[in-house]
């Protein structure tokens, strides 16, 4: 597994968040509760150390239609984009796409899509008292997943256009994977305000799993991100699960390499060039190549209403160009539960997964 996915890992079995308290608590300042949660993701490491150097200036960040810039590379998006239709695919999924693939519509009927979910709109409709994971930061603060969380108003003062985030070398990223069991402050659940397709819905895991279901989902099935501009996710890949992520504003730079790229190309361990960590930031990772990228490599630059498919084991780094929110989700299909779950079992990946593989293997 990656460090991206060691720590994902971790959170499995996360308890659903607790309902709104009234009368709420008073509401952290903004700037005091993102140095606490930097603070319980790095333990004793002095909050200096989160801050560019006085010379390091924040990655310049240009849009055009279909290039981003950063930092003087360009990075251009050639992908076709493809009408979604539910009825098009397999209810089961057994015909998705087998290479990345970019749609449109289908967040078309969103309220999420409509009100643009960005930070400030969620905070004025979250209780004040509500929490929301924070992930990111350099490489001392990535093996902590879920240690830490913030209001989410005051997220949304740090990802603010002059906001703190623009200071911090890796700025932190909500990255919670309750947004399933979440609530509004009027009690409106979050899940009412977008849907899942049929053919993403149908997840092996689920349907074989039994009780081990939790416990053999190396990653939780749903995602609500909120992120600074700056902010990602390093590179790793999902290797037992298709993935789907949903742009509700915002702008994203995606690069996917396809599953048999070789660290080299990724960055990682013992190729990863920054001393002492196993991968980069999705910054550092972009910055490292430039407009050189691997070969191999795809450039997506997403939008808000756009939804990135990948299908299982596909390499990604995702930076967040502009302050950005997503609806991220990952299902088993049925199509690759025999070839990559026999060969996650051979691998020694995944203990919780390989229990309930093996059992269907018995009872076949």
């Amino acid at each position: 597994m990656t460090p991206a996915q060691r720590i994902l890992a971790s959170v499995r079995n996360t308890p659903p968040a607790p309902p709104p308290i009234a009368p709420p608590p008073p509401a952290t300042p903004p700037t005091d509760a993102i140095d606490a949660a930097k603070q319980r993701l790095a333990p004793g490491v002095p909050l200096e150390s989160w801050l560019r150097s006085a010379d390091s200036p924040p990655p310049a960040m240009y849009l055009a239609p279909s290039t981003v810039t950063v930092s003087g590379a360009s990075f251009t998006d050639a992908h076709p984009r493809v009408p979604f239709s539910d009825a098009t695919y397999d209810p089961c999924g057994d015909d998705l796409p087998r290479l990345p693939t970019v749609w449109v519509g289908l967040a078309a009927g969103w309220p999420s899509l409509r009100s643009g979910w960005n930070a400030p709109v969620l905070a004025a409709r979250c209780a004040p008292g509500e929490l929301f994971a924070v992930d990111g930061g350099p490489g001392f603060a990535r093996n902590a997943l879920h240690a830490a969380s913030v209001p989410m108003a005051a997220y949304a003062a740090y990802a603010a256009e002059e906001g703190a985030a623009r200071g911090d070398v890796a700025p932190l990223y909500i990255f919670d994977a309750q947004l399933s069991t979440r609530r509004f402050a009027d009690g409106a659940p979050f899940s009412a305000e977008f849907s899942v397709p049929a053919c993403l819905s149908h997840d092996e895991m689920a349907k074989r799993g039994g009780a081990d279901t939790a416990a053999a989902r190396p990653l939780p099935a749903r995602w609500l991100l909120v992120g600074a501009a700056g902010s990602g996710t390093p590179i790793h890949n999902h290797p037992l699960t298709a993935a789907w992520n949903t742009l509700l504003c915002g702008v994203k730079l995606w690069v996917v390499l396809p599953p048999n790229a070789p660290p080299e190309a990724l960055l990682l361990g013992d190729a990863c060039p920054a001393e002492g960590d196993e991968d980069l930031s999705a910054a550092a990772w972009v910055r490292h190549w430039g407009g050189a990228l691997p070969a191999g490599a795809q450039v997506i630059v997403q939008r808000a209403g756009e939804t990135v498919f990948l299908p299982a084991a596909w390499w990604h780094v995702v930076l967040n160009v502009a302050s950005s929110t997503a609806v991220s989700s990952s299902v088993y299909l049925r199509r690759d539960w025999e070839e990559l779950g026999a060969a996650a079992v051979e691998r020694g990946e995944c203990e919780g997964f390989a229990r309930v593989f093996r059992a269907e293997a018995a009872r076949a």
